[in-house]
């Protein structure tokens, strides 16, 4: 099931593909950002005239594996980042396995997100509430990334035949004028 601005992304678009453990960036959380930084670093390389855009990229991949590490399912914790150049964009996305009831609270929230015409609001209301109940806490993050970059995010839900898995994938396509002639 696909939610909002979701790609499909053919294997020969892809520039990069990192598989971590969620248990690894868990237990040293600043792997997430050296991660992130290393895939930036890894695009600029393929843009160096569009390096002042790679600090949102660095950013918004940072906040895609922390969601990742902390909703994971702790059996099936494998996490995957993919960056690719399509066109005038940059999509970033990671894959990771959650369970049935993370599944309904997250897909939730997605739709929500596809389907808001003031993410700004819904950010600012996030923010406010933000410690008198522990369910708000989820999506901050996500709301965060929205409000600052605004990239075109994309959510995908695939059961798995393990009972009550799910895989989710989590896309946002960041705007890179010129991307397109980049190597």
């Amino acid at each position: 099931m696909k939610i909002g601005d979701y790609l499909e992304i053919p294997e020969t678009k892809k520039v990069i593909l990192l598989k971590l453990t969620h248990a690894d960036l868990l237990k040293i959380w600043k792997r997430c950002g050296l991660t992130a930084n290393y895939g930036a670093s890894y695009l600029a390389s393929s843009c160096p005239e569009k390096k002042d855009v790679m600090n949102s990229v660095s950013m918004i991949i940072n906040e895609l594996l922390e969601n990742a590490a902390k909703y994971s399912d702790e059996e099936m914790g494998c996490i995957e980042l993919t960056i690719t150049l399509s066109g005038d964009s940059a999509i970033l996305q990671v894959d990771n396995i959650i369970d049935e009831q993370r599944y309904m609270i997250f897909k939730k929230f997605a739709d929500k997100i596809a389907n808001c015409d003031d993410v700004n609001s819904m950010y600012m209301e996030k923010l406010q509430s933000f410690g008198e109940d522990d369910s708000m806490k989820s999506g901050i993050g996500l709301l965060t990334v929205l409000s600052f970059f605004n990239p075109k995010m994309g959510f995908m839900f695939q059961p798995l035949k393990e009972a009550n898995k799910y895989r989710v994938s989590v896309q946002a396509a960041m705007p890179i004028e010129g991307a397109a002639s980049c190597r």
